[in-house]
């Protein structure tokens, strides 16, 4: 099953939430997975790291590529402090377009149409939904480097109805939401 891990993680939140409405609240912070894909690599560089992401993709619309590319590079940069000393950090991302029908090779890190609405990540793969907002490559590229979602969701009983606790600054968090230092240096210890 590609999905284990996120499905036991989903399955886990949502019977948590939903028999404990207060386990909503609070700042979800976190981990999913530790990163572990020979396609996705910290470098050094003069001043600061740059993480190096080589996707395949079968998806053929050059649009929605330059887009997916552009949303991570775009959010993924900026700067954290770590061990007394300011560290810059970017994303550098190159995606392998397969002709139709062709294979992907073997533990690459892969881009794939999702065909339902949704979108999500897994630590190999990014599975773009029919919803696709310009920040949900980077939101889903979080995943990717090991970043857990910040968004809790759950039943309120008062209120009689789903709710979502979002904060809305966290890329993680909110589409709306920017990658914030902590972000690019638990990236940084992940990888």
């Amino acid at each position: 099953m590609l999905f284990t891990g996120v499905e036991r993680i989903a399955s886990y939140s949502l019977v948590n939430s939903f028999l404990n409405p207060d386990s909503i609240t609070g700042r979800a912070r976190g981990i999913v997975w530790i990163p572990d894909n020979n396609g996705l690599r910290l470098v050094a560089e003069k001043g600061g790291w740059v993480v190096k992401a080589s996707f395949e993709t079968d998806i053929q619309d050059d649009a929605v590529l330059r887009s997916v590319k552009a949303s991570i590079e775009e959010y993924w940069q900026g700067s954290f402090e770590f061990q007394n000393k300011t560290h810059a950090f970017r994303a550098e991302i190159e995606i392998r377009k397969l002709a139709p029908g062709a294979a992907f090779s073997k533990g690459a890190l892969t881009i794939r149409d999702n065909d339902k609405w949704l979108s999500l990540a897994g630590p190999d793969v990014i599975l773009l939904g029919h919803d696709l907002h310009y920040a949900t490559a980077a939101h889903e590229f979080g995943h990717t480097m090991g970043l857990a979602d910040e968004y809790r969701n759950g039943y309120d009983p008062d209120l009689r109805a789903s709710v979502e606790r979002q904060n809305p600054a966290s890329i993680m968090s909110s589409l709306s939401g920017e990658v914030l230092p902590r972000h690019l240096k638990l990236a940084f210890l992940l990888l």
